[in-house]
Parts: C-alpha cells; structure tokens; sequence
C-alpha cells in the first residue's frame, strides 16, 4: 500500500475506533466508506454496508433508494408512496495488493451477476441474502424507475 493510502487509512481508523479489526478489515471499511461517500454523501455506520467474510468476492453492497442508504428491507416502506424511485447498487471489493490481476476483476464480475440472480450459485451469507431481498423487492416496483433502472455506478477494487 502507499504511503498516502496508508495515511488515509490510519486517519479513519482512528476517527472510527476500529482498532479491533485486522488490518484488512479495516481497508474494507475505509474503501467501502470512500468509495459510497462519493454518491451518498450522508455519514453512515460501514458495517450496513462491509458484508465481512462473504465468499463472493464482494466486500460491500450498499442500495441506494432516492439517495438514502438502505440497509434493511422494512425501510423500503418509507417510499411506498414514492412517485418514482432512482436506484444505485455500490459493489465494493477493496484488495490491499500492489499488482494488477484480471481474475479478480472477472470473479467481481460474475459476483454482482449473481447477485441479481434468482437462484444464486454462489455461497451467500445472511447478510448477503438479505440485501438480495431488499434487491428483487425494489425490482418489484419497476414502474417506479421514470429516470432510469437501477445502476451500479462504481465497482471498485
């Protein structure tokens, strides 16, 4: 990791208290905080959205419904009688590596896919499953979407 990163990293970590963490769980909460920060914009606690020891490749989710961070199907009631509905999915897979490696990027790939799916091949945890829940419930208000459907506007690693 660079110094600047490093830096970075150490200042959240101190403003967070999570001492407790390994090293690389706390890279996970600073790129998911980074990283949905830029679209959110509100403060919010990483662990709604750090999903911990997922087998997807997939750090972080985080859902955001007309700019509020969703992190439980029972909030999806505060837009019951929303005329229209502006939806982004943030992936995050944050990787502590100084090298370049394609397979990641193809594992991601195929995790977000899954994701969408119905009937999932890959591993989910609980946690996992819920923000799929909250993800084919909003899908069932495709009428809603005038804007646009839903978008996934960062993916990084």
């Amino acid at each position: 990791m660079d110094k600047i990163t490093e830096s970075l990293v150490k200042e959240f970590l101190a403003e967070n208290g999570l001492s407790e963490m390994s090293d690389s769980e706390v890279f996970e909460h600073f790129v998911a905080f980074t990283t949905i920060q830029r679209l959110h914009g509100e403060t919010f606690d990483t662990s709604e959205v750090v999903l911990g020891n997922s087998e997807t490749g997939i750090d972080g989710i985080a859902i955001l419904v007309n700019g509020v961070l969703v992190s439980d199907i029972d909030a999806l009631e505060n837009f019951s009688e929303a005329s229209n509905l502006d939806v982004s999915f943030i992936f995050v897979q944050a990787d502590r590596s100084n090298s370049f490696d394609a397979g990641k990027i193809g594992n991601i790939v195929f995790a977000v896919r899954d994701f969408f799916r119905d009937d999932p091949k890959l591993p989910r945890t609980e946690r996992l499953n819920e923000l799929a829940k909250i993800q084919q419930e909003i899908f069932k208000k495709g009428s809603k979407f005038k804007k646009a459907n839903p978008s996934a506007p960062y993916l990084l690693i």
